[in-house]
């Protein structure tokens, strides 16, 4: 059986050897699902991997939110081939070097560009604003630009989107320089959507208002037909959530939005995230809350799986039923032999967390667990990356490959 070893302070590296090639396989839910590497943990080694990955000729390129600084804080770059063999790329040291890296990297003319949702020079911030930054496939690393707080955004969320030879991008708050309308607590601005090149030319394209407007923009960009699509946490339907229930929006590259959907955590769904998957015209997407089952107290239903239309007709094709189906799907989806892959919570009950699981979904709607993760396996699988028919991805501190 594979080994793992989860959480902060856990002993020294498990990298299956690769003359085994991890060949020991477990069959569940007509799949293979197999663990390749499991990270270390504290002591400025990396953990808690997140975000997609990248693959450029083979080898994967993803980030840690945590591991780099000697306190765990900061995070790392990594590189990861199919059998195991891992390599840090590049360590975040300092909060002034960028903190908690997220959300995966973009590979343009071979140099990766991410984000940092914290640190970063710009801001006077105690935890800093945020960074994009850009580093090659050898680890040499530069600052693209740091988020100053204000009318340019904070705190980066979703990863960057190359559209048009540009870099597009969300910030969570920032874009407003008052407290941003029933958007949250605590955030200045309701958060942005930005471009930028790679010579560090930020510009805002769009500033969120709240209210029925949407707050917090959250998961990746898509792209279709021309325009750019996202989803915010907050902001839209109040009915039945204090911050809203968050919204399914259109922006131009030119800075025209439109509210496509305001979600109302009933039936159609609340807290979308994750991002948008573009597919035949189409756009499929997840919420944490809402579908069928009722409410109790603010907490309504276990999540939803939806298609849109690009003019704003949205459609719940699942809505799913908790242990031991999925709960709370989040993270970005892939498609692979005619079905919509992604991750949730669900699976087993692990006392305080559930163990997860990796759903398939087709397009009309028929859903199945792919694979149930047990509580031995730890839990919160994330960022799905498809290669050669093969699912990657990560559950807390290892990286996992499944086939369906």
């Amino acid at each position: 059986m594979p080994i793992v070893l989860a959480g902060c302070g856990a002993g020294s590296s498990v990298a299956i050897p690769s003359g085994i090639r991890a060949e020991v396989l477990q069959q569940l839910g007509g799949g293979f699902f197999h663990e390749i590497y499991t990270f270390r943990g504290c002591h400025g080694n990396p953990y808690g991997p997140s975000g997609q990955f990248t693959t450029i000729g083979g080898v994967f390129y993803g980030t840690t939110a945590f591991g780099g600084h000697r306190f765990c804080t900061s995070g790392t770059l990594f590189t990861l081939t199919t059998s195991g063999q891992e390599h840090e790329l590049f360590k975040f040291k300092v909060a002034t070097d960028g903190d908690n890296p997220n959300d995966g990297l973009v590979a343009l003319n071979g140099v990766l560009y991410g984000t940092t949702s914290g640190g970063g020079r710009g801001c006077a911030k105690e935890a800093g604003c945020g960074t994009v930054f850009a580093v090659t496939t050898s680890g040499k690393k530069r600052w693209v630009y740091h988020f100053k707080g204000g009318a340019d955004g904070m705190t980066p969320s979703g990863g960057l989107l190359l559209f048009d030879g540009m870099l597009y991008g969300t910030t969570s708050s920032g874009g407003l320089t008052s407290v941003c309308p029933r958007g949250s607590d605590w955030a200045t601005g309701c958060g942005t959507v930005f471009s930028i090149d790679t010579a560090g030319n930020e510009r805002v394209v769009y500033r969120f208002r709240g209210d029925r407007d949407g707050a917090g923009p959250n998961g990746p960009l898509t792209a279709l037909n021309g325009g750019l699509y996202g989803t915010t946490s907050g902001g839209g339907d109040y009915h039945r959530c204090y911050y809203g229930c968050g919204t399914l929006f259109e922006v131009t590259s030119s800075g025209v939005e439109k509210v496509l959907h305001r979600f109302g955590n009933g039936r159609d769904g609340g807290d979308p995230n994750g991002g948008l998957l573009a597919l035949d015209g189409l756009l499929y997407g997840t919420t944490n809350g809402g579908g069928s089952a009722k409410c109790i107290g603010s907490q309504c239903g276990y999540g939803t799986f939806f298609k849109a239309t690009t003019s704003g007709d949205e459609t719940v094709l699942y809505s799913f039923k908790g242990i031991p189906d999925a709960v709370g799907p989040y993270g970005v989806l892939v498609v692979d032999g005619g079905f919509i892959y992604g991750t949730a919570s669900g699976g087993e009950s692990c006392g305080y967390s559930d163990s997860g699981t990796i759903f398939a979904v087709s397009t009309s709607g028929a859903e199945h667990v792919a694979h149930r993760f047990s509580c031995k396996e730890a839990n919160e699988p994330s960022g799905l990356t498809l290669l050669k028919r093969t699912l990657y991805g990560s559950v807390s501190d290892s990286i996992f490959a499944f086939t369906p």
